[in-house]
């Protein structure tokens, strides 16, 4: 994966798959309520879980349902973050699956979920969705180029402002204007796909 880990990962990674294998063995079957999310917002890291699922298969001859690359991926993008203790996969996964819905149901709009556009579009609402919870988000206190997006592009500023206020809502924190601006121009991109 071309990265470094957090240590704690090889001694949580093999307690996980210990328990998962062991899942199997006695039948029981654990729902992960994020798997679309994980695999669609973390796919290297779901690729990987995906080889080792295969890989248990192929050596150890145990079959891991689909689900638990979803697993095996989340820890993955867990130690790949700086912070450990205060980052939440699975909280970052649903939040950024929380805001696409946003965009797609508010522009009424089907969308390529394969495109190259749609990935890029992902991937700068996970860095958004880090700067949130992280408290680094941009802020230059000049409102020129938020004051331009909101006049030449009001559909896409209003799905952008309701993202500010389900996040303000849901999460407290308020949302700065250039962060605002910053989702305008990704939804823009994203329509004009």
């Amino acid at each position: 994966m071309e990265c470094e880990f957090n240590k704690s990962l090889y001694l949580v990674l093999a307690d996980h798959l210990n328990f998962a294998v062991q899942r199997v063995r006695d039948g029981i079957i654990i729902t992960n309520r994020v798997f679309w999310e994980i695999k669609n917002y973390y796919p290297k890291e779901f690729k990987v879980g995906l080889m080792a699922i295969y890989m248990f298969e192929e050596k150890l001859g145990i079959t891991l349902p689909e689900e638990e690359a979803a697993n095996i991926a989340f820890h993955f993008a867990n130690a790949t973050m700086g912070k450990q203790e205060s980052h939440d996969t699975m909280k970052y996964a649903k939040v950024i699956g929380e805001i696409i819905n946003i965009v797609i149901f508010s522009l009424n709009r089907n969308v390529d979920r394969q495109s190259a556009h749609y990935m890029r579009f992902v991937t700068h609402i996970k860095f958004f969705v880090e700067r949130y919870f992280t408290d680094s988000m941009l802020n230059n206190q000049n409102d020129l180029l938020y004051n331009q997006m909101k006049s030449a592009y009001p559909k896409e500023m209003a799905v952008a402002l309701k993202i500010k206020t389900f996040l303000e809502q849901k999460y407290g924190t308020p949302l700065t204007n250039e962060e605002v601006t910053f989702l305008v121009v990704h939804i823009v991109r994203i329509m004009q796909e």
